[in-house]
């Protein structure tokens, strides 16, 4: 496999240099040939959903030579090859050439005139990895998901929860956590199932069949700790919280407090295509003192409060 990844690359590279530019790149070799026919349009169409169930079924690696193929051959005319090449180095780490394919998958975009919705979020993702070694490229990878949010046709979707992640990781804490409690709370948006791919099937979302709220410790009581937690979990498919991380929190043990209550939590977990499976969720703990609160001295007597 990893032979074939680097003879993969290798194409990819020399596909680019013969190319010349990226704007040029994103054109499809076969154009000048004239337009494919019905059976070959039928082909394409066949080659580019079998490359696509591999590379959701995690065989991103096995996806990329079927994909540059097509590319090459102009399959691209019809499919977003470039954009689904961007995916493919994007999950096996290559984040350059990820990065580089997404730009070619936005070019040819504009050159199409589509929305450009998802390239613009396959490129904002891919700057965000980047952004990890140049932190330069947040403000660049936040751009482009506003792009890819404002093309997008119907509200919510992926698009609007990779750009809450961005703005959070750049410090816009308020309109991330704005943007997180409308995903988690509306049902017309489409959930986040472990890496944050869109879900493909009769999906239904998991719910909270028990919820545990977070106590105040003495020493927040006493400093008179206030404001809001945002927790990111995932729930697996027995309904646990098998991992939760604090993306917003607040000092003197509250943040523990917040993640020891959502592990007590009950969840009925989610279900694609009637089959129970993991998926993220998004909790806020909105913590206020009253006079009662604040008077106590004692924890073992502390209701909760969000």
């Amino acid at each position: 496999m990893e032979a074939n990844h680097r003879g993969a690359r290798r194409s990819v590279i020399l596909g680019s240099v013969f190319a010349g530019l990226v704007i040029v790149a994103c054109m499809p070799l076969a154009a000048a040939d004239g337009d494919p026919s019905a059976e070959e349009l039928s082909q394409y169409r066949a080659r580019y959903q079998a490359a696509l169930g591999d590379l959701w079924n995690g065989k991103a690696l096995e996806a990329i030579d079927p994909l540059y193929r097509l590319y090459q051959e102009g399959g691209c005319l019809h499919h977003k090859c470039e954009m689904r090449l961007a995916q493919a180095y994007r999950y096996i780490g290559e984040i350059h050439e990820a990065h580089r394919w997404a730009v070619s998958a936005v070019e040819r975009a504009k050159h199409k005139g589509l929305s450009g919705a998802e390239e613009y979020n396959e490129l904002g993702i891919c700057l965000f990895e980047k952004a990890k070694l140049d932190p330069t490229l947040l403000d660049e990878s936040v751009a482009a998901l506003r792009q890819s949010v404002a093309r997008h046709s119907s509200p919510g979707d992926t698009y609007l929860y990779n750009l809450s992640q961005v703005l959070m990781a750049t410090g816009e804490v308020g309109e991330a956590g704005g943007i997180l409690l409308e995903f988690q709370a509306s049902d017309g948006l489409r959930p986040i199932i472990e890496k944050g791919e869109a879900v493909v099937g009769e999906y239904e979302r998991l719910a909270v069949i028990d919820r545990k709220y977070a106590k105040y410790t003495v020493r927040a009581k006493r400093q008179g700790t206030e404001g809001q937690i945002l927790i990111r979990a995932l729930v697996d498919a027995n309904g646990k919280v098998a991992d939760a991380e604090i993306l917003h929190g607040l000092p003197n043990g509250l943040n523990e407090e917040a993640l020891k209550a959502l592990r007590k939590s009950k969840f009925r977990p989610a279900t694609l295509n009637g089959e129970p499976v993991a998926a993220v969720y998004h909790q806020s703990v909105d913590l206020r003192l009253t006079p009662a609160l604040v008077s106590q001295r004692r924890i073992g007597g502390d209701t909760d409060h969000h």
